[in-house]
């Protein structure tokens, strides 16, 4: 054996040990050749080859070298972990006291089982944020399962992470966690792409969401309209309960199908759902099955098959592509969707090409309905306990649209003053007080190791916050009562109406802000108005089960002293990718009765 120390050359060992020289090895071997010798039993043991001899004593050596080496690394590991877990973030305001083995998952996992388990994570926080006595910034360390987390409650710190910056021109860059959506969103999408590739998507897809030519489609949004009133008709009939998430969703699905590829899906009409469709709620049933999503082998047996859903769906996204771009190349005029716009121009559909756009209509699917299908069903059931708002938007419609509540008449005025979306003030506050209360989303960010990237916190105080996920809380920053006063948590429309100046732009942000805000906002704001001025004024919703109006001895709803009725119990989110009502709001529909 050779190689293990390079001072080992005596030719042979003697029968007893040498300390004249100082070789550690030789002295070990010599050692090693005594004890063998002496624990024989004998001494006309015969003498051994100096080969070995030597040998023994060389795996000593290498042995506890290894074993002072992994001793030395332990303890710089555990120093390094004890400073990262106990002094790193020590000056920023943190949830309780963390674990040196599990930081703050014990924390978390005692907060969670405080209230509801359904609720969703991000109450969880706000929660742990009025214990802690309202901080601006907290600090949750999610190691080592995941990355150290920095939830932000004050608007003027979430604005530092959304706008441009020294050291971000498009904004601090978005987290790596937003990987787990993937299969939905595409690994190169304008939602989680970064730097120039960012760019130069959104300056390629803006067209296509312009306001003047979202104008142009009103036609298509009104005809998808009509199918989902003529489904509430029907419901009017029946009397039946239903969750108003599956024919909003539904109503949205098909909007923005249209909208950006120029088909129609058909997922309003049960039995005759275009392929995506059914691609698209197989793989997003892989997201909602959280019964295994706690057994990791059921976890990763349910990421194969989002996974292959994913690839399912990406297949059928490239399909429409290559047809699209085929009509593109043929100077077909009459295809305005979102796609075709982004493809005028383009010489070759390459692979990279292809990628990113079927990413990009695939985040459109998903984040283009899931948003705007949210924002209606809390409006409605919003409306449906707030009598003095609900009269004020009837009341703003009426003169709009007159009273004839048939939705042939609505169209008809649309499509013959399309401007009538802009006359709508009422309207909008209680679709901007909705998206308040309300948000379906957080931005979520990460400056990576060794940016230098800073966060002013409103002392003055700085905190480096290198590799770790900034994550903005609008379910907290939006209701605010050092900004929205003591009705910080009413729906109260009429706070954005008139003199508004008291409110800080940067705290309001359902749409987040900055050059990276939601490139869809307008189409959204177009939805709402269009099925709000449908439905207001022809149909009386009632909420079901969680949520429910509390009714006197005649059946009538119960005022409280601000004017709104009382209910039962109270609706919140739930985690279903984004934040949902938790029962998907079950309702009753009937006929406005005058």
């Amino acid at each position: 054996m050779s190689g293990v120390h390079p001072d080992v050359h005596s030719p042979r060992l003697s029968g007893k040990p040498s300390f004249s020289t100082v070789n550690p090895s030789r002295h070990l071997s010599q050692l090693d050749s005594l004890y063998r010798s002496s624990g024989s039993g004998t001494s006309d043991t015969p003498p051994q080859d100096n080969g070995q001899a030597a040998m023994p004593g060389q795996l000593l050596v290498l042995v506890y070298s290894i074993l002072t080496l992994l001793a030395v690394g332990c303890v710089r590991t555990l120093r390094q972990w004890r400073w990262k877990r106990f002094r790193q973030f020590s000056h920023v305001p943190q949830a309780g006291k963390p674990s040196f083995l599990w930081g703050h998952w014990k924390v978390m996992d005692r907060l969670f089982r405080k209230g509801d388990p359904r609720r969703h994570r991000e109450q969880v926080m706000i929660e742990t944020y009025k214990e802690m006595g309202n901080p601006p910034v907290l600090f949750f360390d999610l190691r080592p399962m995941l990355r150290p987390m920095l939830m932000i409650f004050h608007w003027e710190v979430a604005e530092q992470i959304t706008k441009s910056s020294p050291t971000w021109n498009n904004s601090c860059p978005k987290s790596p966690t937003m990987r787990p959506i993937q299969h939905l969103t595409g690994e190169r999408s304008i939602i989680v792409s970064n730097g120039d590739e960012w760019r130069q998507q959104r300056r390629r897809l803006n067209p296509g969401f312009a306001p003047q030519h979202l104008m142009t489609l009103l036609p298509t949004i009104l005809d998808k309209t009509a199918v989902f009133l003529r489904r509430l008709d029907g419901l009017c009939e029946t009397g039946e309960e239903f969750r108003l998430d599956e024919i909003c969703g539904a109503l949205t699905f098909d909007i923005i199908g249209a909208v950006a590829m120029g088909l129609d899906l058909k997922a309003q009409v049960p039995g005759q759902h275009h392929e995506i469709v059914l691609a698209f709620q197989r793989l997003v049933g892989h997201y909602l099955n959280y019964k295994r999503r706690y057994l990791p082998f059921l976890d990763w047996t349910n990421e194969r098959r989002r996974r292959r859903c994913g690839s399912e769906l990406d297949r059928l996204v490239k399909g429409i592509i290559r047809e699209s771009y085929d009509r593109v190349i043929h100077n077909d005029a009459k295809a305005r969707d979102v796609l075709a716009l982004s493809l005028e121009g383009t010489q070759e559909l390459t692979p990279d090409l292809l990628q990113v756009t079927s990413d990009n209509l695939r985040s459109f699917l998903f984040a283009g309905h899931d948003t705007t299908s949210i924002l209606l069903q809390w409006a409605i059931y919003e409306l449906s306990r707030s009598p003095r708002q609900l009269r004020s938007l009837r009341a703003e419609l009426e003169e709009l649209f007159g009273s004839d509540t048939d939705p042939a008449a609505t169209r008809e005025k649309l499509l013959r003053q399309p401007d009538v979306l802009n006359q709508m003030p009422y309207t909008a506050a209680v679709i901007k007080e909705t998206l308040r209360l309300y948000p379906p989303a957080g931005s979520v960010r990460m400056s990576p190791p060794g940016t230098d990237f800073r966060l002013r916190l409103p002392n003055g105080e700085y905190i480096a916050t290198d590799g770790v996920v900034m994550a903005i809380s609008p379910g907290q920053l939006q209701r605010d009562p050092s900004v929205y006063g003591e009705t910080a948590h009413d729906f109260l429309p009429e706070r954005w109406l008139g003199d508004a100046s008291g409110i800080p732009a940067g705290a309001w942000r359902p749409f987040e802000r900055g050059p990276r805000n939601c490139i869809g906002q307008e189409l959204a704001n177009i939805e709402a108005k269009i099925v709000l001025a449908c439905v207001a004024r022809r149909y009386s919703f009632v909420k079901v089960g969680l949520g429910e109006l509390e009714l006197d001895g005649t059946g009538s709803p119960i005022p409280d002293e601000r004017g709104y009725f009382r209910t039962k119990s109270t609706l919140f989110n739930s985690t279903q990718i984004i934040a949902k009502p938790v029962d998907r709001t079950v309702m009753e529909v009937g006929f406005r009765q005058y």
